[in-house]
Order: C-alpha cells, then sequence, then structure tokens
C-alpha cells in the first residue's frame, strides 16, 4: 500500500470513528441523589432487639437509604434522600417529625415505650483544633433552645439538642457560629 493510500485509510477511519462518537448518546454516570442525615436521641432503648425494632421502623419511612441504632448509646443515625421540592399546593414533608413518628411506633412492644428527640445536625467549615470547636460549643449553648451542643473539629459537624419546651432558631444556631468567626449551615433537623 503506497504512502498515501495509507494516509487516506487513517484520514477514513478517523472520520468514521469521530461520527460514531458524535453519534453515540452520552450516558452521564449514575450520579446516587443527595441525602440528608439525621441525628435522634433515643430514650427507652434497652436491648439489641430495641434497637432491631427502632432500625425496622426507621428503614420503612419513605426516602430512608441507611438506619443505625444504637442502644447502648442511646441514639439513631438515619441517612434519607433529600426530598424533592414541594411544587404547588404540596406540603413540604416533615422529615424529623416522620423518623420520631417511626420510633415511637417501635417503641409501643417495649416497656414505657421509646421517646425520640430529633437533633439539628450542623456542618462547620473552619475548625482546626480542640479550641475551636469549644467556641462553637460555647457560642450554640447561648442559643435559646438549646439544651445542650456537642461538636467535632474533625468531622466538621455539630449536633445540637433542642430542649424540651421550645428548639432553637435554625437561624439562630447559624448567627452563634458565625458570630465566633465559622461558617456553618444546618443540615437536619425537626
Amino acid at each position: 500500500m503506497s504512502k498515501t493510500k495509507g494516509l487516506v485509510v487513517k484520514a477514513m477511519m478517523l472520520c468514521t470513528l469521530a461520527a460514531v462518537t458524535t453519534l453515540t448518546p452520552y450516558r452521564a454516570e449514575a450520579q446516587s441523589p443527595p441525602t440528608l442525615t439525621y441525628s435522634i436521641a433515643i430514650k427507652g432503648l434497652t436491648c439489641e432487639r430495641c434497637s432491631a425494632s427502632a432500625r425496622k421502623e426507621l428503614t420503612a419511612v419513605p426516602g430512608v437509604v441507611k438506619a443505625s441504632v444504637d442502644h447502648k448509646a442511646g441514639h439513631a443515625w438515619v441517612t434519607v434522600q433529600e426530598p424533592r421540592r414541594a411544587v404547588g399546593t404540596e406540603k413540604p414533608r416533615r422529615i424529623g417529625a416522620e423518623l420520631a413518628e417511626a420510633v415511637r411506633r417501635a417503641g409501643v412492644n417495649h416497656g414505657d415505650g421509646f421517646t425520640p428527640t430529633v437533633n439539628y445536625l450542623l456542618t462547620i467549615q473552619g475548625m482546626t483544633c480542640e479550641a475551636c470547636s469549644q467556641h462553637v460549643t460555647e457560642a450554640l449553648t447561648k442559643v435559646p433552645g438549646v439544651a445542650t451542643a456537642t461538636v467535632n473539629y474533625k468531622g466538621g459537624y455539630a449536633v445540637v439538642v433542642p430542649s424540651v419546651k421550645a428548639g432553637p432558631n435554625p437561624r439562630n444556631l447559624v448567627g452563634a457560629v458565625e458570630t465566633v468567626g465559622y461558617k456553618a449551615v444546618v443540615h437536619s433537623g425537626p
């Protein structure tokens, strides 16, 4: 084959390859939907059977991807697919309330039942040490309606437990964190 014919053949192959690739539909990688994580304190958990019962009810809530319940800590972490925005006259879902009700249902057959408290979970940017987390903790516990706050600077998050009477305004939580020099976003809450 002559040199010219070889170049023509290669050029034809490249053109064919280009035509095929432009006609082939692009398939995006399957992206998992965004999720929210909920922190729920649960009073009344006494054994692994209690944990299993609570986990079963939590995973039955529409949109729940994962539920982890620890009876020793009296706590659950629940991952939920972020709900779509309400359209028209639809009321937005109150996922925190749905999760709390699931925990209550689970406790019906267990002693005095389970008492859930859905906590606020905040992501916090800018913390670099234990002193940073202490500043944020102090700021959060001064917000009216906050019972306690636990801050993890390594993980970049805070768990805020609302008081029994009335929980805090989420904007006040963000404002408190910002006054001590950090950025915060309320990830989930009641």
